[in-house]
């Protein structure tokens, strides 16, 4: 992944994450699309990803691991096409890639600085915290037992998604975001383990060492 293009995923990830934590209190079908966000939030989970655009021949697929610890935050790793893992804290974030690590602090991101802050209001119970990221929720058919959820951002968002759509049951199965220029990107996450955070690295920036 080119450092360009990695600028450009840093706002996304943390707007779907920040997306993904708010759908659960829109709208009915909201309750079991709640219990699975806040199932996520302590979990490890194996993805893969889709991406087309209107620019490319033919779809980018890649696939790896993520693991969210309420307490400390995200780390969202990429195992092909290529290596490359995000650490998403509330003190920093850092980017490992082949050629080492580098770090930013909320003070260097500022997209990063609103959303980590709402996330901490999370954490400690605000369930509104991300509310105001949110226009417009809509049910989606699903089979019985699942849940599908369309959400539309506020319009300040829009320019980076216009659209995302969730489903699952138990769990956070599917996720797919919508930007303006025509680029879909599709995930699908399968869990392989509550609270047990074993994916996380050693020494993680922003957390004390084996924290």
């Amino acid at each position: 992944m080119t450092r360009p293009l990695l600028r450009r995923f840093r706002p996304l990830l943390l707007l779907a994450a920040a997306l993904l934590l708010s759908l659960g209190r829109a709208a009915e079908p909201a309750e079991a699309c709640r219990v699975a966000l806040r199932r996520a939030l302590d979990a490890d989970a194996s993805w893969t990803m889709e991406k087309r655009s209107p620019a490319l021949k033919r779809p980018l697929k890649s696939r790896g691991t993520v693991s969210c610890d309420r307490d400390r935050g995200i780390c969202w790793r990429t195992e092909a096409p290529f290596l490359h893992t995000i650490t998403i804290t509330a003190g920093a974030m850092a980017f490992t890639t082949a050629q080492g690590t580098s770090t930013k602090t909320a003070d260097d991101l500022p997209h990063y600085a609103r959303i980590s802050s709402l996330t901490a209001a999370f954490a400690r119970g605000e369930e509104t915290a991300f509310d105001d990221l949110v226009s417009a929720v809509e049910p989606l058919p699903a089979p019985e037992g699942q849940w599908s959820l369309r959400l539309i951002p506020i319009r300040q968002a829009r320019r980076l998604f216009e659209e995302v759509r969730l489903s699952g049951g138990e769990t956070l199965t599917e996720a797919e975001l919508l930007a303006p220029d025509g680029t879909r990107i599709h995930l699908h996450f399968t869990e392989l383990g509550r609270a047990t955070h074993r994916l996380w690295p050693l020494n993680t920036p922003g957390t004390a060492p084996n924290e």
